[in-house]
């Protein structure tokens, strides 16, 4: 068993980083849990019209954040299947012109909805790229069958 935060938890459950904390004695090492979701974020200028443009790839906003009126927003946006984009008119929160990956069973949709065509890559998977308004890359895949 391991402390963690106020309760013991099973060894198994604990990812050992094996990183060495000189704070706590040239012994002593911490461990975390592997993080079980990564969000990408895409710097807009107009996260209500991002959104809007990242419907038509079949994300819903879940929740929007504006620390008070004429603020920045900051916009989370999803698809039913689970992939999950925040959308932020923050400048500091990351560099403008950013690059998304999405994977898709259904690459024809994708092209409807971006009037465009996926190209069949070296690897066999069927990939486009198009740009959003803001600049960021879009690119959305479907592995090869």
């Amino acid at each position: 068993m391991r402390h963690d935060g106020g309760r013991l938890r099973p060894i198994a459950d604990i990812a050992p980083l094996g990183l060495h904390n000189p704070a706590l004695g040239c012994s002593a090492f911490y461990t975390m849990a592997y993080p079980h979701e990564a969000i990408p974020t895409l710097r807009v200028t107009n996260a209500l019209a991002a959104a809007a443009w990242y419907a038509r790839l079949g994300f819903a906003e879940d929740w929007r954040h504006q620390h008070g009126p004429g603020l920045p927003w900051f916009i989370s946006i999803s698809t039913p299947e689970g992939a999950t984009l925040f959308l932020t008119e923050h400048e500091g929160d990351c560099s403008p012109r950013g690059n998304v990956f999405l994977v898709t069973h259904d690459i024809a949709s994708a092209e409807a909805a971006l009037q465009t065509t996926a190209q069949v890559m070296p690897w066999g998977d069927r990939e486009l790229s198009v740009l959003d308004p803001d600049g960021n890359r879009v690119r959305v895949s479907q592995p090869a069958k």
